[in-house]
Parts: structure tokens; C-alpha cells; sequence
């Protein structure tokens, strides 16, 4: 066997150009003199971050992936630009997939990922020290912090429990409604609550779409009907005493002393300022 295995170009051409990709193919001498065709992929290359938060969590994406047509859980990565250096990419991407800014960087190593058929290379980078400025997702990304946060807390053995209230529309528009001319209750009429009115499909696509990412085994999301405020208050209180464990604390029986009746000391006869006493008709004060 020859040690010098390198092909030679004769002649090529390129099949496919693309918004990401271009696909060559090319005719080329082999070492023993034959001739072959390769077929490949030129790639811009790429950079993929590990985000660490401590020393045991990481930051991580959830993406849907067309080519295998399903969701993966990925670490941070993206094409580098045109005029980019690799470390620029790694902090933009980081930035605006993430919502983190990384005060040290550290390039791990060079990856090519797929020798047989493309020039891609991934630069590896380690990103620590981090901290949160707020993200900007690229169309079709979303950030899954929440699902993996919660199951670190779970994990931790805190118990976790996220509670929804679920209001029929009819039933919303009586409580606002009642607000509106009760003294009472007008301070309760805040301008959120004239925006979930006026856009109550929007709210609800919204309520749709966190249950969708953060309604997860270890950390459920529990609906209570809450058009009945009394029945919903007692539901919850119920659901909730019934998911955390306890054990009957023993105690002493309380019982009252004997009252002091005035043969020690005599109150005054003080002019206290008692303050008027309103007529109340129905619940409320005339």
C-alpha cells in the first residue's frame, strides 16, 4: 500500500448551489492511477458551545430538526458567517440562543463530523462564568430552561407544584363587569386585566403554548375551575395538603385558665373615642 494516499483532482463541477450548502463533484486520479468520481459537500463550518452554569448543569436547546423530522435536545450551536471568526460566533450564538454572555471562553477542539462526504468543521468551544442578558431566539428555535430548571429542583427534593386557574369567558366578563361601578373592587380593575380581556386569544394561544414546553412527568402543570371562588380555593388547599407528606405532631390539650375578674385591679372609667358604628344593609356599609 502506497503511504501517500491523496487523490488528485482532474476535473469538477458544481451540482447544487444552496442558501447553506453547495454540492461539488469532481474526477479524480487514485494513487494506484484509476480514476473515480467524489461527490461532496462544501460547508461555511460551524461552532458549538458547552454553556455550563455550575459545575453540574448545562444550558441546553430544544430544536425541531426537518431532515429527521423531530425535536432534539442539543447543546448551543450555529453556522459562522461570512467575516466572523469562530470565538464571534460562539458569543453571538450564545447570545441570541440562550440569553447568556460568557466572561470565559475556551476552545476544546476542532470537530469534522462528516469526513466521508463534506468539509464541515464544528470549533468546540467551553463557555463559563456566565450571565443572563435576555435572549433572542432565530426563527423556529425555542429555549427549554424551564423543563430542565424544574427537574433540577425536583431533583433536589423540592416539591414542586404549578397550579392553573382555569376562568369560563362569561364568568370573566361578570367579575369585571362587577368591578366597574363597586367602590370596593375598582382598585382591582388593573389595565392586565383589560388586556386578557381584549385579547383573550391571544392569552389563551399563549397558556397553550407553555403548557405544550413546561408540562412535563416530573412537574405538571394541575388545572383547577375557578369559577366557583369558594370551591376552587378548597379544591387547591386539598390538592395541595394531599401532595406533601406529613405525620400527626403530637401536642398537649389546651385549656384555658381561670380569668382574672377584677380583684386585683379596676379598669377607669376612660372617655375612649370610639369611632361611629355604620349601618350595614346587605353586606355593605351605608
Amino acid at each position: 500500500m502506497p503511504k501517500d494516499l491523496a487523490e488528485t483532482l482532474l476535473a469538477g463541477e458544481e451540482v447544487f448551489s444552496g442558501r447553506l450548502l453547495k454540492v461539488y463533484r469532481d474526477r479524480v486520479r487514485l494513487p494506484d492511477g484509476s480514476e473515480s468520481v467524489r461527490e461532496y459537500i462544501r460547508h461555511p463550518g460551524a461552532v458549538m458551545m458547552v454553556p455550563m452554569l455550575d459545575d453540574r448543569n448545562v444550558v441546553l436547546v430544544r430544536q425541531y430538526r426537518y431532515p429527521l423530522r423531530r425535536h432534539f435536545i442539543e447543546i448551543p450551536a450555529g453556522k459562522i458567517d461570512q467575516g466572523e471568526t469562530p470565538l464571534e460566533t460562539a458569543q453571538r450564538e450564545l447570545r441570541e440562543e440562550c440569553g447568556y454572555v460568557a466572561a470565559r471562553w475556551q476552545h476544546l477542539r476542532t470537530i469534522h463530523p462528516c469526513i466521508g462526504y463534506s468539509d464541515e468543521r464544528i470549533e468546540l468551544y467551553l463557555a463559563t462564568e456566565l450571565t443572563h442578558v435576555g435572549h433572542v431566539h432565530d426563527e423556529g428555535e425555542f429555549l427549554q430552561v424551564v423543563p430542565l430548571f424544574e427537574k433540577m429542583m425536583v431533583e433536589s427534593g423540592i416539591i414542586l407544584l404549578k397550579y392553573w386557574l382555569e376562568v369560563d369567558p362569561d364568568e370573566q366578563t361578570r367579575r369585571l363587569e362587577g368591578r366597574i361601578d363597586d367602590g370596593r373592587k375598582v382598585w382591582k380593575l388593573s389595565p392586565m386585566d383589560l388586556k386578557s380581556y381584549d385579547r383573550w386569544d391571544d392569552y389563551t394561544q399563549a397558556r397553550d403554548e407553555m403548557f405544550a414546553a413546561t408540562d412535563t412527568a416530573w412537574a405538571p402543570w394541575h388545572v383547577a375551575k375557578s369559577d366557583d371562588k369558594k370551591r376552587v380555593r378548597l379544591n387547591i388547599i386539598a390538592h395541595l395538603l394531599s401532595k406533601v407528606p406529613y405525620k400527626k405532631v403530637p401536642r398537649e390539650k389546651v385549656k384555658l385558665p381561670k380569668r382574672q375578674t377584677g380583684k386585683k385591679y379596676k379598669s377607669p372609667d376612660y372617655p375612649y373615642k370610639f369611632i361611629p358604628e355604620a349601618d350595614v344593609k346587605g353586606g355593605r356599609a351605608y
